[in-house]
């Protein structure tokens, strides 16, 4: 099929540069870390900044390494909480085996503040099977189309990409693109969703009823990270005995546990929300019969990953996230293959991404 012949909305995507997104967003000084800096100011920019990863480079500022990702931050959070008294820095972790001594978590916040970011980095890589694998950091230049890196990176679950100049040294990074970044330019620009604007998302098999992770509000907080860890999941519904939804434990939440607090993740969810709010005194929401530009525009105006989709009952029955966005948009033509960045296509060949990618495939024509 020609390109004439695809979709107006893939059709645009697919003409837009990366690059041209990029300049569109408030300028701002790339946020990065050293590989020495301490995880308790890590967490405090990424804080400051309201992101929930930046990337990473070696301790003379020479090589990238990575991002950090509050997920990261998450994992080794269990791994400090499941050490046992020998202290081994990496122990397995295992369901509902960890410390309940708040002095002994209190003395050991001080050692997770001081941790050093390449302790970190990467912890979360082997909790997410739904993610195909990535190389450690491979920038994408700014001449790269907005569908290829929907289609090669973002739709396969890494929710953003390091960019470099067309022309410049891909040492040289200056931005990162997100899935927000391209959830912001269809909310801006809501007529490219053309005929799905107005239809549910369930018309347009964005949503499916599906059992969402979730845990009480009498559980201790540790619990919910616990639950993200070994459900593979970004987010956590915290519901009541009867099941409605009445908060959420996420990502940006991650961000509120300092080294002075890590022992307050022993209290219950609702003690914990109470000393430590969020910036959203609820989840955003929305319902099966949602228009897509109304989940569209949620995500972009609360700057959220994720929509709890709830029945009439107030129970959660699925969620639709930025990467489920990611996913629609590439399955609105499966068979059209936009050009892979030059910089993926040695990774895209190996033999274990391949044989994702295929998998992949084949959920979506089923």
């Amino acid at each position: 099929m020609s390109k004439g012949e695809l979709p107006s909305l893939i059709d645009v995507l697919d003409e837009v540069k990366v690059g041209t997104l990029v300049e569109a967003k408030p300028r701002k000084a790339l946020v990065f870390f050293h590989s020495n800096d301490t995880l308790s100011k890590a967490i405090e920019v990424l804080s400051k900044n309201g992101i929930q990863s930046a990337p990473v480079k070696d301790a003379v500022g020479k090589y990238w390494l990575g991002f950090l990702d509050v997920m990261d931050i998450t994992t080794y959070i269990l791994k400090i909480y499941c050490e046992g008294e020998s202290g081994i820095p990496y122990p397995e972790i295992q369901w509902n085996k960890f410390s309940r001594d708040f002095e002994l978590m209190e003395h050991k916040g001080t050692k997770y503040g001081n941790t050093p970011v390449r302790d970190v980095l990467g912890c979360a890589a082997e909790s997410y099977s739904e993610t195909i694998p990535m190389p450690v950091f491979v920038p994408i230049p700014s001449d790269a189309s907005v569908f290829s890196i929907v289609k090669w990176v973002l739709s396969l679950g890494h929710h953003r990409v390091a960019i470099y100049r067309q022309g410049s040294p891909k040492t040289e990074i200056s931005s990162v693109f997100t899935q927000s970044d391209v959830i912001q330019h269809l909310a801006n620009n809501l007529t490219l969703l053309g005929e799905y604007r107005n239809k549910t998302i369930q018309e347009i098999g964005l949503f499916q009823a599906k059992e969402v992770a979730s845990i009480s509000a009498r559980a201790p907080a540790i619990i919910a990270l616990y639950v993200m860890y070994f459900n593979h999941v970004s987010s956590v519904a915290i519901t009541t005995d009867a099941g409605e939804l009445i908060g959420a434990i996420t990502p940006s939440d991650i961000k509120r546990i300092e080294a002075h607090n890590l022992s307050k993740l022993l209290v219950p969810l609702i003690e914990f929300n109470k000393r430590f709010p969020s910036k959203l005194n609820y989840p955003i929401t929305g319902a099966a019969t949602s228009t897509l530009e109304s989940i569209i525009s949620k995500m972009a105006t609360y700057r959220v990953h994720k929509v709890f989709i709830l029945d009439i009952h107030l129970k959660p029955i699925g969620v639709i996230s930025t990467t489920d966005v990611m996913k629609w948009l590439v399955n609105l033509k499966v068979d059209y293959i936009p050009p892979v960045p030059s910089d993926l296509l040695s990774h895209l060949a190996l033999p274990k991404v391949q044989a994702s990618l295929q998998e992949q495939k084949q959920k979506a024509q089923a």
